[in-house]
């Protein structure tokens, strides 16, 4: 779990994954399948996420395994950084019996909370779960414009 010298942010979030969750099922008690590698939304096979791990279908699992300046930032303000909440929208957005998003934050070079979750529930992102659905389809339509033009359609 240590520090690998010129490690890329990506790499070490994926190096340290299985701990992160580990972690939540020892802290939680809760059983957390990460054997699926991707979930569609039912009427439109577009709009896709990738969980980190699943809890139900009511409830998910999304590690961020962030620089230490990060990870302390997030529990400091008890907040899920700006860049990450539209993946956690995504979610949402694809499965619509989802009611929980657990945000696991993991870094164990900081000594003393190396470990925490923050929640993302659906009765609070409501309006953006509605807003970027509907501009990804309105995206994803224009693209599909573009591509049947480009080869012929």
């Amino acid at each position: 779990e240590g520090f690998i010298p010129n490690e890329t942010p990506m790499s070490r979030g994926t190096r340290l994954e299985k701990h992160a969750i580990e972690r939540f099922r020892n802290e939680t008690g809760k059983k957390v399948d990460e054997s699926l590698i991707s979930w569609s939304k039912d009427d439109n096979s577009d709009i896709t996420v990738s969980p980190d791990g699943i809890v139900s279908d009511e409830e998910a699992v999304e590690c961020k395994c962030l620089s230490s300046a990060s990870h302390i930032e997030a529990y400091l303000t008890n907040q899920i950084p700006d860049e990450y909440i539209e993946q956690g929208i995504q979610y949402f957005i694809v499965n619509e019996t989802l009611k929980k998003l657990n945000f696991v934050f993991y870094d164990p070079r900081i000594p003393v909370k190396d470990y925490f979750v923050l929640e993302m529930n659906r009765s609070e992102v409501e309006s953006e779960i509605k807003l970027y659905s509907e501009f990804q389809i309105k995206t994803i339509e224009e693209i599909n414009k573009i591509v049947n033009t480009l080869i012929g359609f």
